[in-house]
């Protein structure tokens, strides 16, 4: 009987809260269920987005983030529309409020995103396709980093951090995101 108390008071002290979370929780649940193959692309582009505002915030000098593994691994699920979405909404919107300023080496970095997330749906992602995708991401960087800022040394840098680092997302995560984008998405 005394439970029964407790209940009523706990609701009579936060029913209207209560309700409200209620309805926000089957309101989202809802909106999942309806909106199930936008699931994956919000998710990893906040994840994303969560790891270009860090990476910004402590100023690191290379690209460390995941940019260019989420921009082919959603071109492998959606099309290029949710790409230039994802481009948007993940890495420059986080790169502007996390201290970074927008300038022709991001935009031409930003396409090269673009055009070799495009190409990457004519292939299977699996290795050693997704190394081949990462050297030439990391081999088109050496090019617009040299061309604009006749800096060999920042070229070379940034050619070997992009090519490891991508090589590391594509070898440690590609078989996860696959499976964890096929249950969501194809149910």
């Amino acid at each position: 009987m005394r439970a029964y108390y407790e209940l009523q008071n706990l609701l009579n002290k936060h029913g209207k809260r209560l309700y409200l979370a209620s309805f926000y929780l089957l309101f989202a649940v809802i909106a999942l269920l309806l909106l199930r193959n936008l699931l994956f692309f919000l998710v990893l582009t906040i994840l994303t987005g969560a790891v270009v505002f860090i990476i910004n915030r402590l100023r690191s000098p290379f690209d460390l983030s995941p940019i260019f593994f989420s921009s082919v691994v959603l071109m492998h699920f959606y099309d290029a529309r949710y790409v230039i979405a994802f481009l948007f909404l993940a890495s420059v919107f986080p790169s502007i409020l996390g201290g970074s300023t927008a300038d022709f080496i991001s935009f031409l970095s930003l396409l090269t995103i673009f055009l070799i997330s495009y190409f990457s749906a004519f292939f299977p992602l699996e290795l050693p396709y997704t190394i081949i995708l990462a050297a030439v991401y990391a081999l088109s960087a050496f090019f617009i980093i040299f061309t604009l800022t006749k800096e060999p040394g920042k070229a070379l840098a940034t050619f070997l951090v992009l090519l490891a680092v991508n090589m590391a997302y594509f070898t440690a995560f590609t078989n996860i995101f696959l499976t964890v984008g096929n249950i969501i998405i194809a149910g």
